[in-house]
């Protein structure tokens, strides 16, 4: 964001007539750059923090924003000064432009770098799907760090074939009436299905009861995660029988109950926040005892 305004800003001495409207919306777009930073920064400060020293940490990263800038505006001066003595006019106003791009790709680079070097805690969707991945597979749960190393910035992370784990509402699950009764009168905080369409594209949904805890939602995933393995090895033809479908789930609603257990004493011990699981604004849509009953 703050590169591309910086390049409408460099824009203003080629179009002048156009330099109001070049400027307003150059700063309007730093000034929501800025505010998108502050934002991040506590975050990534906090990540450094080894004991109660953040406020330290806060002070020398912007400490190191000043020297930069200031160092930063030192070397534009001289350069546009360098232009101007030994380069044409029109040359001159378009030398900063090509400087610009490979000055704003390290910028991004850097960037990138900074977030890599962040390793969270807390679960959310994708994080979780990719340790526990690892960990059904392979026994060993991954720590923040290996996980941060392997996470995927820019791109949605695919997590092994088979059907995509996906948080809906439970009218969205293929439930009978007595499935839904069920779930009325019992103790179930979720609940799972895969969802109608046609095999391989299905998805695999699980609708959250209002009061689900972080660690129903991580026995959830572990039960997606065995979902996925199964069905994976499986032909079409068995994967369109709806026993065979129901069959599979509650064998793996089954393992997952058993190890989930071991699931959080692993994630726990390897520097997972467990207390806590973040959803996106569209995974937020939990139902009620009494969703069930309508």
């Amino acid at each position: 964001m703050c590169s591309s305004c910086t390049f409408l800003e460099l824009l203003t001495p080629v179009a002048p007539k156009r330099f109001l409207a070049l400027a307003s919306l150059s700063a309007a777009g730093k000034a929501i750059g800025v505010s998108t930073a502050l934002a991040v920064q506590p975050a990534i400060h906090k990540n450094f923090a080894m004991t109660d020293n953040i406020s330290e940490i806060t002070a020398k990263s912007q400490a190191q924003h000043v020297v930069v800038d200031n160092v930063g505006m030192i070397i534009a001066i001289a350069v546009t000064k360098l232009a101007a003595t030994h380069l044409p006019g029109r040359q001159a106003l378009l030398a900063p432009l090509f400087l610009f791009f490979p000055l704003a790709v390290g910028d991004v680079f850097c960037t990138y770098k900074e977030l890599k070097s962040v390793h969270l805690r807390s679960l959310n969707r994708t994080r979780a799907e990719m340790v526990i991945t690892q960990w059904v597979e392979g026994g060993l749960m991954p720590t923040p760090l290996q996980a941060s190393a392997t996470e995927n910035l820019l791109f949605p992370e695919i997590i092994g074939p088979g059907p995509r784990l996906q948080f809906v509402p439970l009218s969205r699950l293929p439930i009978t009436p007595s499935e839904a009764a069920l779930l009325g009168g019992g103790r179930a905080r979720w609940t799972a299905k895969l969802l109608d369409g046609a095999w391989p594209a299905t998805n695999f949904g699980i609708a959250l009861r209002n009061d689900a805890t972080p660690r129903d939602i991580l026995t959830a995933i572990l039960h997606a995660t065995y979902v996925r393995m199964e069905v994976t090895q499986l032909k079409t033809a068995d994967m369109t029988d709806t026993y065979r479908r129901r069959e599979i789930i509650e064998h793996c609603l089954q393992k997952a109950q058993l190890h989930k257990g071991s699931l959080l004493a692993a994630l726990s011990s390897n520097g997972w926040d467990v207390s806590q699981f973040l959803l996106g604004s569209s995974e937020r849509c939990r139902w009620r005892v009494d969703d069930s009953l309508a």
